[in-house]
């Protein structure tokens, strides 16, 4: 990591490139201390009015639109300007500027780009399964209304692939199944498992068997049960 001193005295950290890493330390004495490290060694009126102009829309644009933005703005100066800094990179004058490391903005806009494209994803998915299920679940698959349950829309949540699943809905299937509704509607909560299990008279492992998904994401799940806030 870089340092370098500036007039006060203070210490202004920069990035492998010369950028600042705090761009909230900067300041004029900052401005005329980036500008000598990046090549500049006196600075003219024009180099600090281009400067302070970038500064204006250093916030709303990246450094890529900076000088497209400055263009629109100041077009009957841009001439003028390109020759004040002939010679000298445009990404040395953002650095001088304050703004960002453009490489730590890309970074942050593919990381906001995969975010957006993931949820966009599982929406896509979350629809399809919905029109799989055919009525309203939530993000999880969970129905979001006990009452649009039916021994269809059982067989069609089986079916999902993470239930894993084997074949058709059997009798103990069933009677489990059964067992957790009637539960529900009189308790308004699923069975804790002692009582799962004492109620159908299956043990964990074959209700495991069963529902592969377990009592909660399986069993549950495919009753039409809504999403349980606790493990039953």
């Amino acid at each position: 990591m870089t340092q370098i001193k500036v007039v006060k005295p203070v210490i202004i950290h920069l990035d492998e490139d010369g950028f600042m890493r705090y761009s909230g330390e900067w300041d004029e004495n900052v401005m005329r201390e980036l500008a000598t490290y990046h090549g500049i060694v006196n600075l003219r009126q024009e180099h600090v009015d281009f400067i302070f102009q970038l500064r204006e829309m250093i916030q709303d644009y990246d450094r890529e639109d900076l000088l497209d933005e400055y263009c629109r703005r100041f077009e009957k100066e841009m001439l003028a300007v390109l020759t004040v800094f002939l010679g000298v990179d445009f990404d040395k004058v953002c650095a001088i500027a304050g703004a960002r490391n453009l490489k730590d903005i890309k970074k942050q806009r593919l990381a906001v780009e995969k975010e957006r494209e993931k949820a966009e994803s599982k929406e896509r998915l979350m629809q399809a399964k919905k029109d799989r299920i055919g009525v309203d679940i939530d993000e999880d698959g969970f129905l979001l209304n006990f009452d649009d349950w039916s021994e269809g829309v059982a067989r069609r949540l089986a079916r999902e692939e993470e239930q894993r699943i084997e074949g058709d809905l059997g009798d103990d299937h069933w009677k489990m199944i059964y067992f957790v509704r009637k539960y529900f509607l009189e308790n308004g909560v699923a069975p804790i498992i002692r009582k799962l299990c004492k109620g159908t008279g299956f043990t964990l492992k074959y209700t495991y068997e069963l529902f592969p998904e377990g009592p909660a994401k399986g069993l549950c799940k495919i009753a039409g049960l809504l999403q349980p806030s606790k493990c039953v």
